[in-house]
């Protein structure tokens, strides 16, 4: 409440900032591992099929390749000890689509290699800056201004409501059952 009455206004806007919690797919589990693989086969393959069916001009290489984007956020929610599998088993699928559009097996290896590299730095390089998987975080705040009128910075609180928004969402299954 003192935020409130410090300027007279409040401002609340939810952010995504990442921490090094607990990540969604545990390494513990065999089964869902499993269904992890398997997934990621599959979906890498129809990634690659969209990519394809988007290109506009065969001759060009997207820098860009949707593949890639989703196999980076699958490393991201997974434990960095299955990230190999993973990566092979997105590859293959990557590797699939290459030879049903017969390109010779020089181009399959270097656009896998590419990929391979492009898919670890985006993903070491978003672990590193962010340290960790997204989470949910409340901000209320106001700005700080000191007798000139210059922005010296915001007085505010953040809360983690990550856990909370999962219940959230698991509380009304839960009833219906």
């Amino acid at each position: 409440m003192v935020l409130n009455q410090l300027r007279g206004q409040r401002t609340a806007m939810t952010n995504f900032h990442i921490s090094s919690s607990r990540l969604p797919i545990h390494r513990n589990s065999p089964f869902q591992i499993a269904i992890v693989i398997c997934c990621t086969a599959t979906l890498s393959y129809l990634a690659t099929r969209i990519g394809g069916a988007l290109v506009l001009r065969p001759e060009v290489i997207w820098p860009l390749w949707p593949g890639c984007a989703f196999r980076v956020a699958l490393l991201l929610l997974t434990p960095r000890r299955i990230w190999p599998v993973i990566l092979i088993t997105g590859l293959s699928g990557f590797a699939l689509y290459d030879a049903q559009e017969t390109l010779p097996i020089r181009a399959i290896v270097l656009l896998l290699l590419a990929d391979a590299i492009k898919i670890l730095v985006g993903a070491l390089g978003v672990q590193y800056v962010f340290n960790g998987v997204p989470r949910r975080i409340l901000d209320i705040g106001v700005p700080w201004f000191n007798q000139d009128g210059l922005f010296q910075g915001d007085i505010g609180i953040a809360v983690d409501i990550t856990e909370q928004r999962m219940a959230e969402k698991v509380l009304p299954r839960l009833r219906g059952s």
